[in-house]
């Protein structure tokens, strides 16, 4: 935390990815972290990264922010959806958006570990 009210909480299993991959990952959460701090202040970003089946983990980001509103609607509306929409293309894997819980969610590839 900076003073800006925003906290990012990471969990996270170790996984090697490609560089394309990491590439990708890096913006997607570049831009859901963004989006989080559009949508409102105060909010708090939970992000785990949890090895699943062989070969894939487990993306899964948590705000308040992600949350269904009018503000959230419109920066998805405005800039945040087509981006994300583009990513998720990139990494070949659907995003998915829970907008009860506030959360987002997408498996990523991995590979073993040298």
């Amino acid at each position: 935390d900076t003073g800006s009210g925003f906290a990012v909480v990471l969990r996270v299993d170790q996984a090697a990815v490609s560089q394309d991959v990491a590439t990708s990952v890096a913006f997607l959460l570049t831009e859901l972290a963004e989006l989080a701090l559009t949508v409102g202040g105060g909010q708090i970003l939970h992000v785990d990264a949890t090895a699943e089946e062989r070969g894939w983990t487990r993306l899964t980001l948590t705000s308040p922010a992600y949350v269904r509103s009018d503000a959230f609607i419109a920066q998805l509306d405005e800039r945040y959806g087509r981006v994300l929409l583009g990513l998720s293309r990139q990494l070949r894997e659907a995003l998915n958006h829970d907008p009860v819980t506030g959360t987002y969610d997408i498996r990523v590839p991995t590979r073993p570990a040298d």
